[in-house]
């Protein structure tokens, strides 16, 4: 099969790989979409982790290839979108519910091979059935949306509120969105690229800011009435 092998030296290589084994609780899957995540960029610029040389990509969703021995679902031929974060179950933080401290996280696309290939092995419980309707586009944005939507729980937007959102990436367009749908009386964006703030406002935002504009604190602050009651961070950078 054709993978994207990340080399361990900022370049993706394009190979033809063999198939991985499929264990007894493993799935094939032949894949239909992948996104390309901030992660996925951070890896090849060595700056966030990965397990090298290894097949990146994360965001993923594919048809049923063939499944092992031990494996009751999904069936050969189901549509599915795959949570890349496996978790042991037995650590301390898995045993109080809080998955994503787990001490021995593995993570498709990051340590094992992930979606920028032709196919790939995953653990059958990491597989999520989807009606056929959907669009491949549509299946590959499942993982990131649910990081908004937890994201959006979290924040516990009520209907009248006021969102400060700070970033305009796919999860701030995202949570834009929830904001919009959580009843937000007025949302605004602040980011530096223009183009971005553009799909911001046609996804719901009342107000963009570019961080340049003289008077911006003053302005958000008029807008708003004397501030928001959420502020939502959505760069995950620590620089300006």
């Amino acid at each position: 099969m054709l993978a994207a092998l990340y080399d361990g030296l900022n370049t993706l290589k394009l190979i033809d790989k063999e198939i991985a084994p499929l264990n007894d609780n493993d799935v094939l899957l032949k894949i239909s979409a992948c996104g390309i995540c901030g992660t996925d960029i951070k890896i090849l610029d060595g700056v966030s982790h990965s397990n090298t040389p290894v097949v990146i990509g994360h965001e993923f969703c594919g048809v049923v290839e063939n499944c092992g021995k031990k494996v009751l679902t999904p069936l050969k031929g189901d549509f599915v979108s795959v949570d890349p974060n496996i978790y042991c179950g037995y650590c301390q933080f898995c045993r109080k519910g809080k998955i994503n401290l787990c001490e021995n996280l593995i993570a498709l696309g990051v340590d094992i091979d992930g979606g920028f290939a032709e196919y790939c092995v995953v653990p059958a419980k990491q597989c999520y059935k989807l009606p056929a309707e959907i669009s491949f586009v549509n299946a590959a944005m499942l993982e990131p949306l649910s990081c908004a939507l937890y994201g959006n729980k979290i924040a516990e937007i009520i209907p009248g509120d006021s969102v400060l959102m700070i970033g305009s990436g796919m999860i701030g367009i995202i949570m834009v969105m929830l904001a919009k749908l959580s009843g937000a009386a007025r949302i605004i964006v602040i980011d530096k690229n223009e183009k971005r703030l553009c799909f911001a406002k046609n996804s719901g935002a009342d107000y963009v800011f570019t961080g340049s504009e003289k008077n911006m604190e003053q302005s958000i602050t008029a807008l708003l009435n004397g501030g928001a009651e959420i502020v939502i961070e959505c760069v995950g950078l620590s620089s300006n």
